[in-house]
């Protein structure tokens, strides 16, 4: 492989700050790439959480190609992360302008629409993007969201199925659906959803907390304390934990 290959591979597996180096070195030596490394170094900026970087680099990789979508959205992409909305949506747009038939622009359009809580737009550019490839977990989940966030919430399950599915990794998928699921009142339903959840991120103390919920509202009392003591094991002081073994306290003494 190549070095570019090598960052290619790198970043693929979230190895971010050795992709930037490998992409740097490709850049110096690879001279045929050098619009796509800079792009790549961007992205990695962007991963590492430093977007005024990547700004910086998409801004020299947009000398060398100024019509190329990917540069264009990934420096939007970056103005998101720096929270500058302004600056955004112009370079969102003007990716659409040089290749309207690109699905990662309309996903971030989505995402964008998203952010500024314009629901039924970002409904329609995730819908968009999924008309060019359907197969994108990430966007079927940010779909199931938005339809969540519309109270449609038999689409929203359907999205996280389709994200789930695509993607056995979109934990996300899993969890929101159990959350759904609890609002809907389906305790039992839901638990298996965040037991799923626990077995790959036994940490994650919001999964603790609405494992605990649910098998509250089921009356199974036991349960419910195992899994509030996970949390306390964590986070001694979480609020909500606490509160939950308060409440528990009260249903065993009445």
């Amino acid at each position: 492989m190549n070095l570019f290959e090598q960052g290619d591979e790198l970043y693929s597996n979230g190895f971010y700050q050795e992709a930037y180096e490998k992409f740097e070195l490709a850049y110096v030596n690879e001279v045929e790439n050098r619009a796509d490394c800079l792009n790549y170094m961007a992205c990695c900026q962007i991963q590492l959480g430093n977007p005024q970087q990547a700004i910086e680099l998409l801004d020299k990789a947009l000398k060398i190609s100024p019509a190329w979508e990917r540069l264009l959205f990934n420096k939007g992409r970056a103005y998101l992360k720096l929270g500058n909305y302004t600056e955004t949506l112009p370079y969102l747009n003007r990716a659409i302008m040089a290749n309207p038939n690109n699905q990662d622009a309309y996903y971030y359009l989505g995402v964008y629409y998203e952010k500024t809580a314009e629901y039924e737009i970002a409904k329609q550019y995730y819908e968009k993007s999924l008309e060019i490839d359907h197969e994108q977990a990430e966007t079927h989940l940010n779909l199931g969201v938005i339809y969540w966030r519309l109270d449609d919430k038999e689409k929203a399950l359907k999205q996280f199925d389709i994200a789930y599915l695509l993607d056995k990794d979109c934990l996300d998928a899993l969890w929101n659906k159990g959350c759904i699921l609890c609002s809907l009142k389906q305790f039992g339903d839901a638990i298996p959803y965040f037991e799923k959840v626990y077995e790959n991120k036994p940490s994650d103390i919001e999964n603790l907390n609405e494992m605990a919920y649910a098998y509250f509202k089921l009356n199974d009392f036991q349960q419910a304390l195992k899994w509030l003591n996970k949390v306390l094991e964590i986070e001694p002081n979480n609020e909500r934990a606490l509160k939950g073994i308060r409440a528990v306290s009260e249903r065993l003494h009445k």
